[in-house]
């Protein structure tokens, strides 16, 4: 399938690295010489360094480099390579060099914006200004003017902001979450793809058929989603083994098929009735908040290095011009 596309796709982008004679392009200046060329046979040792080692032991079993496997290698190389942006094409706005996003210093100075190139005269810059700053903070804090803060013996007191929320609202956010039905995450999941079909999207690898065992796909992309791993899910999970969850996601579960889902359950969104009220979609914001919860974290696998070891929830919240959810991790 790779060879009905490839040698024109090689052939019609020029690729750029910012790393010294990469050897991922040359490799692909090697596969497009000999589709040039007409080549059959690679020379026996093609660049093989930016590939793992695995890899390279399946594609040089037989000594000589197998060339079917190694063009597959290269190409998935390529593929990271510029989702990474170590790669780019040339020309590209969406894939090109990171320093071709910054402003040249040339076009700052003529809009006005002050520019420091000195990392060392930045710093004392702005330390000098946070020094003036806090020496305005203590002034204030020795007359008593900072409104809510008060600092006694060294120690920083800061009074608790009142509640911005109408007393009316909250009692009426509680009737609101007591009206709604209590759930259980995997029903939830399936009747969103009973809404949208998102799962029929988690083709298989090869045969490109949808999954057989669907509970065991939804078991297996909750997973993912949750970070709890497999062998946890088959665990919590009522009839669906490990095997089955193995499977299923070194079969169905793929970045490709992760990207045609979400697109699926987006365009179900752009349907709905209520995407009416909101505007045109060309704005979009998302962030996570971390909860933390009493106690202490159990296994070390389940820690999360960003957020240390206490246990809590991460309320990732993502707003679109169509859209507002939110998901507990």
């Amino acid at each position: 399938m790779l060879r009905r596309f490839s040698p024109r796709f090689l052939a019609a982008f020029r690729f750029e690295s910012n790393v010294p004679r990469d050897p991922v392009l040359t490799a692909v200046e090697i596969l497009k010489a000999m589709d040039r060329d007409g080549t059959r046979a690679l020379r026996k040792r093609p660049p093989a360094s930016f590939l793992p080692a695995k890899w390279r032991k399946l594609i040089f079993a037989k000594g000589a480099a197998d060339r079917r496997l190694y063009e597959v290698a290269v190409l998935a190389m390529l593929r990271e390579r510029l989702r990474g942006s170590d790669i780019w094409v040339s020309g590209s706005r969406d894939y090109r060099a990171f320093e071709d996003y910054l402003l040249p210093a040339e076009a700052g100075r003529n809009l006005g914006i002050a520019q420091e190139t000195d990392p060392g005269q930045f710093i004392k810059a702005w330390a000098a200004t946070l020094h003036e700053q806090l020496n305005i903070v203590m002034a204030r804090a020795g007359r008593g003017e900072l409104d809510g803060v008060e600092i006694e013996d060294g120690a920083l007191y800061i009074a608790r902001m009142k509640a911005a929320v109408p007393e009316a609202a909250r009692d009426l956010a509680v009737r609101l979450n007591g009206m709604l039905p209590r759930v259980r995450i995997t029903e939830l999941l399936s009747d969103v793809d009973a809404w949208t079909g998102f799962a029929d999207f988690f083709t298989h690898l090869r045969t490109g058929s949808p999954a057989a065992d669907k509970p065991a796909l939804l078991a297996a992309v909750l997973a993912d989603g949750t970070n709890l791993g497999l062998a946890r899910m088959a665990d919590a999970s009522h009839g669906i083994s490990y095997h089955r969850l193995v499977n299923v996601a070194q079969w169905h579960v793929s970045d490709d098929n992760y990207v045609a889902a979400r697109a699926v359950i987006v365009n179900a969104h752009h349907k709905h009735p209520m995407e009416a009220i909101w505007d045109d979609g060309t704005t979009a914001s998302s962030d996570g908040q971390y909860f933390r919860a009493g106690g202490r974290a159990g296994a070390a696998g389940a820690i999360n290095a960003k957020y240390g070891i206490d246990p809590g929830f991460v309320f990732y919240t993502h707003v679109s011009g169509h859209t507002a959810r939110s998901i507990r991790r």
